[in-house]
């Protein structure tokens, strides 16, 4: 990366500005994945229950957690 301004106050505000847009767009990401799965897993548990749907609410829990826990690291 180059600085447009040429200077090292003028390069600090560039990446500050880059990595505020990178925060912006990954963290945006991770919060729609967490909604969506967490409305697939909602609409698991309101079918009936059978061994396939009891499979398939683990594994979507699973996903969530993994989510979470990616979210929680950012924070970190």
């Amino acid at each position: 990366m180059e600085a447009r301004e040429g200077t090292v106050s003028g390069a600090l505000r560039e990446v500050a500005a880059e990595l505020q847009d990178w925060s912006r767009n990954f963290l945006g990401d991770l919060e729609k994945c967490i909604k969506k799965a967490k409305r697939e897993l909602e609409t698991c548990r309101r079918r009936g229950i059978t061994r396939d749907s009891v499979t398939m609410e683990e594994i979507l829990k699973y996903h969530l957690e993994k989510l979470e826990n990616q979210r929680e690291l950012y924070w970190k």
